[in-house]
């Protein structure tokens, strides 16, 4: 260890009285030094002035050990590469330089607190907030591990909190000193070491990394992040205090407490994540932090307690998606799988409002059946509530509250009784659930045991029916049935015929493994939601797995068929994809001609994949006639009938299905759009704050409610409502989410601009067309024109393979359209469009859009009658396009005040006023 000596430079520095005025002269005028932060054994750490941006940085000078036979020259090089290192959750590198022999860098000042901080104030954090972190963080690692460069020193000290991002500061640090420097080994992989030992902290060092191995790699950080993770939750790191070669023993020998142990609310999904990360192998852990990202979008789908639920809905249009124009007049109904994902779990507070009274007297709910097995098995008792809930919705005359309301009540103490009148039922159906394995691991027995609630007029609750269910798995379908029949005899104080049950008794014999790996399927998609193209294609591949072993159920093809839509139209657009998805949908419909899945599986397929929402209606309308209280069915039935402009039998359905889900964000997003199809702006804000309420985390109701108030040409209240957005979801989120929507990108302020342009691809599901479109649109709106131009240039390159694999997306072609415009290219860009709008010549709901996108093609252009031309196709019936957004957005700029101009958006405001029609209350209300 390097002691100090008067005869050494770098201790002489740091010994003066005058290091601070030696480090003001080194970085000259630019910066201006304020004081001392503090720092640790690698640094001491100055907060300084950037003067020419007038911001303030964090100036850091590394310590004599690390500096010793630095070589400058070679620390320049290699700072240079970790100065390349722009994502959102990484604090850049902005400058460095020597003060004498000590190197010191610069980065920007974080307003917040680090981890440990948070830590040592609070003790464990939630678990919400704690998927949140690792995710941002998972997200640093994937950058900078595609990058080729390890962190080595994660930790909660280098992990700081600002608003609810989570950032990750000095990464490649180490490895640029090490580099530079005599006496001190570099890796290939990164690694520091010296006389055998490697730079990290001992409570965070994987084994490899603590056995001083050459070929530690950036699994090491993966095993770091599994400490850190386990400190969250658990309030204490997973060796907890230890004198550091005691530590050092503890990684390398000992398997750490199973975090489930140690927290008792913590998602399954997400204990097994965090062990794995805690493997002392490195080939049994995540194999990268893109893994690890996808797991954790399974966790978010559905395991995170209350606040991460989902519930059963279809996927209506991209995730934003490539095309940054038609968003606009699709967002509010496409935005659902988003609102599931973040849904908040105020059920009580806004159940008032609901009209959930107008359930009919015998409506039943099925509330989360408790897991009493293993906490891994959880997703097998959502399987088994889930499946008893859809047998009963089969039953017409038995009005079943959805998966989406029932959800809300998971865990909690609250009386049967006040459950039951906030839902507007009358019965209430519970249960247990265990799940016995063989001692290898699979499945064996289940055993249920649930109980039928009735809720007298007096509010007393009187058990009606209970049983207990012992079977093996290879029965569970039996078990479900059985379950569905003997709570339907309850609710009419008689026997369910013993014909029905034998019949359900005598099919669906199902294979154990098989089973399991379904359930997984439907874990991973949240019982039904879309959260990521990840979750979706984790999905994918479990249900493929389940139809390899038993190819005979239609449900699970069903299943299959969704997710690969879901893919398709949230992710890239892969024919492969598509065909898929119809061929499964078509094999459902086979096995099963008498249930839904089929055509709920086709109605998706036709509508979001082929854009004929027409065929979309009769496919959901098969489904709904075979499951009448399916609410995922009747709400994708009334997207494609407001699609088809069928407005006033959307609305009827909406009714039906918001009585069923009283407290599912999509179904009051479903009618804010219903309402503003027929003219009545006021009712559909409302019925948009109302879906803010249900899901303030999710960056789609704050995006909605943007657009509600930018249709009535309230500038300010969209603003206003994007400011109240970064209070409940970070800024980078809504940034890429608005930022893919660009059609309304100049709502945001320049700072929140230039976020969106520093975002890299993993903001945009890895779609680097999508990122370079993104890019180019903001710079044009910051003024920065040269690189609006570059990015644009790398728009037409990284779309060119997208377009090949689907010449017919309409989404694709219209930001094609808005690149080539943006060249100039004009007879190149109408022919785009026009493309375009030959696409979703059976959806007319698209077309607007698609006409929208045209005006804006033409503005670009400067053609002024063309413009005119496509507005008024966009005018003739009510969208979120309205003339008062037009007059707002800045691309018509040059039109304003031109006669022409002004005479398309009079005569359209008094077409769409004379349009506007009174229909019954909102149920929203």
């Amino acid at each position: 260890m390097h002691l100090g000596s008067q005869n050494c430079p770098s201790c002489r520095i740091l010994m003066t009285d005058t290091l601070i005025d030696r480090l003001q002269d080194a970085l000259g005028t630019a910066f201006t030094i304020r004081r001392e932060l503090g720092g640790g054994g690698m640094s001491r750490v100055f907060l300084a002035r950037d003067n020419g941006l007038e911001r303030d940085v964090v100036v850091k000078l590394l310590s004599p050990d690390l500096a010793a036979g630095l070589s400058a020259e070679r620390f320049g090089r290699e700072i240079k590469l970790v100065a390349a290192l722009q994502q959102a959750n990484i604090v850049p590198l902005l400058s460095a330089g020597l003060l004498d022999t000590l190197p010191y860098y610069t980065m920007p000042f974080v307003d917040g607190l680090s981890l440990r901080t948070r830590l040592s104030r609070t003790g464990a954090l939630p678990v919400t907030e704690c998927v949140s972190i690792m995710r941002d963080v998972a997200r640093a690692l994937a950058y900078a591990h595609e990058h080729g460069v390890v962190h080595r020193d994660i930790k909660p000290d280098n992990i700081l909190l600002s608003g609810e991002a989570a950032v990750v500061t000095d990464f490649g640090i180490a490895k640029a000193v090490a580099a530079s420097r005599s006496g001190w080994a570099i890796e290939a992989n990164g690694t520091l070491t010296s006389v055998g030992t490697s730079i990290g902290t001992p409570s965070y060092m994987a084994p490899e990394q603590a056995a001083g191995d050459p070929a530690t790699d950036h699994r090491a950080d993966l095993y770091a992040l599994g400490c850190v993770v386990y400190e969250i939750l658990a309030g204490a790191s997973p060796f907890g205090e230890r004198p550091p070669h005691q530590l050092l023993i503890a990684h390398l020998n000992e398997t750490p407490a199973a975090i489930e142990g140690r927290r008792a609310d913590c998602p399954p999904a997400l204990a097994q994540l965090v062990m794995r990360c805690l493997e002392k192998d490195p080939a049994r852990r995540p194999q990268s932090a893109r893994e690890v990202l996808a797991t954790l979008d399974g966790v978010s789908s559905g395991a995170v307690s209350g606040s991460m639920s989902g519930t059963g809905s279809s996927v209506t249009t991209r995730r934003g998606s490539r095309l940054a124009l038609a968003a606009a007049v699709v967002a509010i109904i496409g935005a659902g799988a988003w609102f599931m994902a973040s849904r908040s779990t105020a059920v009580a507070a806004n159940a008032a409002d609901t009209n959930a009274a107008a359930v009919a007297a015998d409506g039943i709910a099925v509330l989360p059946f408790d897991n009493l097995g293993d906490s891994t098995d959880a997703y097998f008792a959502d399987g088994i509530t889930d499946a008893v809930r859809g047998e009963l919705t089969r039953q017409a005359d038995v009005p079943v509250i959805a998966r989406t309301s029932s959800e809300g009540y998971r865990g909690g103490n609250k009386p049967l009784a006040e459950i039951a009148r906030e839902l507007g039922v009358r019965y209430l159906l519970t249960g247990t659930v265990r799940w016995a394995r063989n001692a290898d691991g699979s499945p064996a027995r289940v055993l249920v045991s649930p109980e039928l609630v009735e809720i007298t007029a007096t509010g007393q609750t009187q058990s009606r029916w209970q049983e207990r269910f012992d079977a093996e798995v290879k029965d569970v379908f039996r078990v479900q049935g059985d379950i569905a029949d003997r709570a339907v005899a309850g609710m009419r104080g008689a026997l369910a015929s013993a014909a029905d049950a034998g019949d359900r008794r005598t099919v669906n014999v199902v294979d154990p493994v098989a089973y399991d790996l379904y359930l997984r399927g439907v874990a991973a998609m949240g019982g039904g939601t879309i959260n990521t193209p990840a979750a979706a294609r984790t999905a994918i591949s479990y249900f493929q797995q389940a139809i390899a072993r038993d190819s005979t159920q239609a449900e699970w093809w069903g299943w299959l068929s969704r997710a690969s839509s879901a893919v398709y139209v949230t992710g890239t657009s892969d024919p492969a994809l598509a065909a898929q998805s119809l061929r499964a949908a078509e094999r459902a419909k086979a096995l099963a001609p008498n249930r839904p899945y089929g055509y709920q599986a086709l109605g998706l397929y036709y509508r979001s994949v082929r854009s004929d929402a027409r065929r979309g209606v009769t496919e959901y309308e098969r489904a709904a006639r075979l499951a009448p209280n399916e609410v995922t069915v009747l709400t994708a039935l009334a997207t494609s009938l407001r699609a088809v402009g069928e407005q006033d039998s959307a609305l009827a359905v909406l009714r039906r299905a918001v009585r069923l889900d009283p407290q599912a964000p999509l179904l009051h997003s479903g009618l804010a759009a219903s309402y503003l199809a027929v003219g009545r702006l006021d009712e559909s804000e409302r019925s948009i704050e109302r879906v803010v309420s249900l899901a303030l985390r999710s960056p789609g109701s704050h995006f909605s409610l943007m657009q509600a108030r930018l249709a009535r040409g309230d500038l300010v209240g969209a603003r206003r409502a994007y400011t109240e957005s970064l209070l409940h979801v970070p800024a980078a989120t809504m940034a890429s989410f608005i930022g893919v929507n660009t059609s309304i990108g100049w709502v945001l302020d320049d700072a929140a601009r230039r976020l969106a342009v520093a975002l890299g691809p993993e903001a945009y599901d890895d779609n680097v067309m999508e990122m370079a479109q993104v890019r180019s649109e903001m710079s044009y709106l910051l003024g920065d024109t040269a690189a609006g131009h570059r990015w644009r240039d790398s728009t037409l390159v990284y779309i060119r393979p997208q377009l090949r694999a689907a010449p017919d997306d309409w989404q694709l072609l219209a930001t094609h359209a808005i690149a080539l415009a943006r060249s100039g290219r004009k007879s190149d860009a109408l022919r785009a469009i026009d493309a375009a709008l030959n696409s979703v010549a059976n959806s007319p709901q698209r077309a607007l859009a698609m006409h929208h996108a045209r005006a804006r093609v033409a503005a670009i252009l400067g053609d002024v009658a063309l413009v005119g031309q496509s507005l008024q196709q966009t005018f003739k019936t009510w969208s979120l396009l309205t003339p008062a957004m037009v007059r707002l957005d800045p691309v018509f700029a040059p039109f304003r005040g031109t006669p022409q101009f002004e005479q398309v958006l009079a005569e359209g405001e008094q077409a769409l006023r004379a349009q506007v029609k009174d229909t019954a209350p909102s149920p929203s209300r």
